[in-house]
């Protein structure tokens, strides 16, 4: 029973979902619950190497915002640019992406997502 549910958090880490921007992904974690608490696996380099996500970060924040409170996050022009990986813990996420790769056919296309989390 113990091995069987272990294997469950293993195979069910996060769930995947495409987006129309090539390398820009929505991650959802799962959330095990029973009487002691919840239990999330936040990152699990297997998992994300095999769905061709790249793990090599650069830097992580950690900030905690007010309601109606907008952060902005920067792109880098290469050979500096990186991943970003966006976890919201609390509350909700309104994120706005602005493709500016010229080359990419959703070049100026604007893409929002609003995220509610689970309290």
């Amino acid at each position: 029973m113990c091995l069987k549910w272990l294997k469950k958090i293993v195979t069910e880490i996060m769930i995947k979902t495409n987006t129309p921007f090539e390398g820009l992904y929505i991650l959802e974690t799962n959330n095990f619950t029973d009487n002691r608490g919840g239990f999330q696996k936040l990152f699990n380099a297997e998992w994300f190497a095999a769905e061709g996500l790249d793990t090599n970060f650069k830097e992580f924040y950690y900030s905690v915002s007010h309601k109606n409170v907008i952060r902005g996050m920067h792109f880098q022009l290469p050979p500096h640019e990186h991943s970003k990986l966006v976890y919201v813990s609390k509350g909700s996420i309104v994120d706005v992406v602005l493709n500016l790769r010229t080359n990419y056919s959703t070049f100026a296309i604007l893409l929002c997502n609003a995220n509610p989390k689970q309290e």
